[in-house]
C-alpha cells in the first residue's frame, strides 16, 4: 500500500514538471535582445527554385548584441506546407559574411560550401556577445504545388531568460520562381 503511494506522489510531481515545461516553453517572452533575420522589417518572401523530392537549403542570421550572450535551445519551421525538414543547424558566420539565403543541398558554390561544412546543430549552440551565425533549414520539397514555411521561430535563451521569437523571412518552394 505504501509503495503505490510513493509511486503516485512521484507520478503527481512528474506531471507537475513537464506540464510546467510544456506551458512556459518559448513564448513565456517574446522578442528579446537577439537581433534575428530581417528584424522589425516587414515580411521578406524568398522563393527557392526545387523540383518535386529534392531538398534546398535555407537560412537566415541571427546575431547576439555586443553585450549579450545567447544559447539556441530550438528552431522551428512556423507553419510548413508541401515541404518536410530534414535538418536544423547552425553555423558561425564572420562579422561582415552575409547569409546562405538559399541553396541547393549540398551547396555547389565556395561560400556557402565553407558554412555548410562548419555547421553543428541548432540546440545547445551558444553564441558569445557580438558573434552572428546562420541558422539553417534543410528543406525537401514534397508535393507538386508549391510549397512553404512561413517563418522560422527561434527559442533562446539570453541573461536566465528564455524568449521566442520569428524571423520575417518567409519562404515558398516551387519549380520555378518569378523574378
Amino acid at each position: 500500500m505504501r509503495e503505490v503511494r510513493v509511486w503516485g506522489r512521484l507520478a503527481a510531481v512528474a506531471a507537475v514538471v513537464l506540464s510546467g515545461v510544456a506551458v512556459t516553453g518559448c513564448s513565456a517572452v517574446p522578442g528579446g535582445p537577439a537581433i534575428w533575420g530581417s528584424d522589425g522589417r516587414a515580411q521578406d518572401t524568398l522563393c527557392s527554385p526545387v523540383r518535386t523530392g529534392a531538398s534546398v537549403l535555407v537560412a537566415d542570421v541571427l546575431e547576439a548584441p555586443d553585450d549579450t550572450a545567447l544559447e539556441i535551445l530550438a528552431v522551428e519551421a512556423v507553419e510548413p506546407r508541401g515541404v518536410s525538414i530534414s535538418e536544423i543547424a547552425v553555423a558561425p558566420l564572420d562579422r561582415d559574411s552575409g547569409s546562405i539565403g538559399n541553396s541547393p543541398v549540398p551547396p555547389t558554390d565556395a561560400f556557402t560550401a565553407t558554412i555548410w561544412k562548419d555547421r553543428v546543430t541548432a540546440a545547445g549552440y551558444k553564441l558569445a556577445a557580438g558573434d552572428r551565425a546562420d541558422v539553417l533549414l534543410v528543406a525537401e520539397r514534397t508535393t507538386g504545388e508549391t510549397g512553404s514555411i512561413e517563418n522560422i521561430r527561434l527559442c533562446y535563451r539570453s541573461g536566465g531568460i528564455v524568449y521566442e521569437k520569428e524571423a520575417s523571412t518567409r519562404y515558398l518552394f516551387a519549380q520555378t520562381c518569378a523574378e
